[in-house]
């Protein structure tokens, strides 16, 4: 079974960017995600089901519950920054993947001590001996500092040491994972994301639906195993050297893009 904390999806289906369809071949028995009730959250747990994908849903707050009713999908209420009760609650759900994307703010209010949060979930993993943690992060953390505009690096500082320190906790823990790196979020309709293991020369947004898909094959993806990825849509890229400015449509993409 598979976890999603905030977002995550555990099948192979149909080409990177493109909305699920209906004979999807399921890659995971379950996915759980934690930070369901975040927009990323709510598209990840959406597009699992439909991909036919055994889902539960990890929110932190009751008013966020509801919401999954409809949907017939699982849900639990967890405070990921208390340790013992997120190891109880994944040693009794037993997840095959935990997709963890809490603490993501380009579009949504930070939350504090969010990297205890991530801590918890990756010792609750490694106890529940999961097959992979895959991780949401954010473009400007570890070794990609220098594709953040330093236009408005200071203001992201804060929220990128705490993921750097849960990229590094999360290669420690002996967990294969895969981590994704992304920029800002937005709902503008495209369909061009990609992702690459390059770290700079390729800051941009991202639109949730298109992050929720490339998640979905991260998870079913044996490429994707212990490595990171940065995720960005190539019609919202920005050069940032050697100064700030859109993509012409007739550029080249900057970078070579990673086949899942």
């Amino acid at each position: 079974m598979a976890f999603i904390l905030g977002g995550g999806i555990g099948v192979r289906c149909g080409k990177v960017g493109e909305r699920p369809r209906g004979r999807c071949r399921v890659m995971m028995s379950g996915v759980v995600v934690a930070g369901a009730g975040t927009n990323l959250g709510r598209a990840a747990v959406e597009n699992l089901k439909a991909r036919k994908s055994e889902v539960i849903a990890l929110v932190s707050k009751k008013s966020e519950k509801d919401q999954f009713k409809s949907q017939s999908v699982r849900c639990h209420v967890v405070n990921e920054k208390e340790r013992d009760e997120v190891l109880k609650l994944i040693s009794e759900l037993e997840p095959d993947v935990i997709v963890n994307c809490i603490g993501l703010a380009f579009d949504e209010t930070i939350e504090d001590d969010h990297y205890l949060g991530s801590v918890n979930l990756v010792d609750a993993g490694a106890n529940a001996k999961v097959s992979r943690l895959v991780y949401v992060s954010a473009l400007g953390a570890g070794d990609s500092e220098s594709a953040v505009p330093f236009q408005v690096m200071d203001t992201m500082r804060p929220m990128l040491m705490d993921k750097s320190r849960s990229e590094l906790y999360l290669r420690e823990s002996g967990l294969d994972y895969t981590i994704v790196r992304c920029g800002p979020l937005d709902e503008e309709e495209t369909n061009t994301p990609v992702v690459t293991e390059a770290t700079s020369d390729c800051y941009g947004g991202i639109t949730i639906d298109g992050l929720a898909d490339l998640l979905c094959g991260c998870v079913s993806s044996e490429k994707a195993k212990n490595v990171t990825l940065t995720a960005v849509d190539t019609m919202k890229l920005l050069h940032v050297r050697p100064y700030v400015r859109p993509r012409e449509f007739w550029e080249p993409v900057p970078f070579e893009v990673f086949s899942l």
